[in-house]
């Protein structure tokens, strides 16, 4: 460790912890090792540590309080079927342009009485 210009032990720039990093830390301290010894082995904050535990654990509980009721969703097929939707509503469009142009091109709809 270095000492910084405060006189505090520490790094002298903060690390960047990765997902990865965070979840294996957490799971240390799940499996019983503490939170504290944890953070020190580790390196890390022992707030830090504690913030990323509870977030944990939220994201956890809300997983398994999503209804099983709720159908699967394939992103794939999802992502399949939404682009196809999409070139069908693009064809449509186009189709109702060339109307409207063909449409706005005939005589019959130049002379009307907009009046009327």
């Amino acid at each position: 460790m270095t000492k910084q210009a405060n006189g505090k032990a520490g790094s002298a720039r903060k690390r960047r912890v990765t997902v990865r990093r965070k979840i294996e830390a957490v799971h240390r301290v799940i499996r019983g090792e503490p939170l504290e010894r944890a953070a020190r082995i580790l390196e890390v904050n022992a707030a830090d540590l504690g913030r990323w535990q509870e977030t944990y654990n939220k994201g956890v509980l809300a997983a398994l309080e999503t209804p099983d009721d709720q159908p699967y969703v394939d992103k794939d097929e999802e992502i399949k079927r939404l682009r196809t939707e999409l070139n069908e509503l693009n064809t449509a469009s186009d189709l109702l342009d060339k109307k409207i142009k063909r449409l706005e091109a005939s005589d019959s709809f130049r002379h009307r009485n907009p009046r009327r």
